[in-house]
């Protein structure tokens, strides 16, 4: 089974490339792809992050969500029979909490190809959704966490510190202002808080960028 957003789209050998892996692996229960940050109004494509995890992929998983949207994977449909479909309860990040509940009983295998184009909207997401986005992932977070083995437990800075950086992204996407400059600014310190690594990495330090030019211009217009 594959699930497909209204606004997402897929190369033409998506299926074609996921149901070969899942058949080279019969061990595996979802395999995934890469994507696209698709920009309809440029046509333009941007790669998004690289993950190359296969087999036993939950402690990654739990680190942060590297599957990216919900229009990526082919699932066997055995595997969804086993766990369950998505929960209701974390409508905004359910996806990862359905992807985390299949690396505890399955393994996964990839398709080294950029195959899912993750359409970006040309209206901003709200502050509000933001929140609530923020509120289910740390809630669900919560949930896994309290289910997990013992040995994931120090995981959990790391993925608490990925969530924050999440929500950065999306606060800076959704506001220009002062405010919400300082909100983003926020949930930055946050995740360096849970995770100073943060700092030192490509996408922390992209986030910091983004957000020194959001300060200038919120200052000196």
């Amino acid at each position: 089974m594959a699930f497909i957003d209204a606004d997402d789209l897929w190369t033409p050998d998506k299926l074609e490339l996921q149901l070969a892996a899942l058949q080279q692996h019969p061990e595996a229960g979802i395999a995934y792809s890469w994507n696209y940050f698709y920009y309809e109004q440029t046509g333009k494509r941007i790669p998004g992050h690289i993950a190359d995890f296969e087999g036993d992929v939950y402690a990654p998983l739990l680190q942060e969500n590297f599957i990216a949207n919900g229009s990526n994977p082919l699932i066997r449909r055995q595997a969804i029979d086993q766990i369950g479909g998505f929960d209701p309860t974390f409508p905004h990040c359910a996806d990862w909490d359905f992807y985390l509940r299949l690396a505890a009983q399955w393994q996964f295998v990839r398709v080294p190809k950029h195959q899912v184009l993750y359409r970006q909207s040309s209206h901003s997401m709200s502050s509000t959704k933001v929140t609530e986005i923020e509120q289910q992932c740390l809630a669900m977070l919560a949930k896994t966490y309290q289910l997990a083995p013992a040995k994931y437990q120090a995981l959990k800075p790391k993925s608490l510190s990925w969530i924050y950086e999440y929500c950065t992204q999306q606060y800076l996407q959704s506001s220009d202002d002062l405010a919400g400059v300082q909100t983003a600014t926020r949930k930055f310190w946050k995740a360096v808080r849970f995770r100073p690594q943060v700092l030192l990495e490509g996408y922390g330090q992209s986030l910091m960028r983004w957000l020194i030019k959001r300060w200038l211009l919120v200052l000196m217009p």
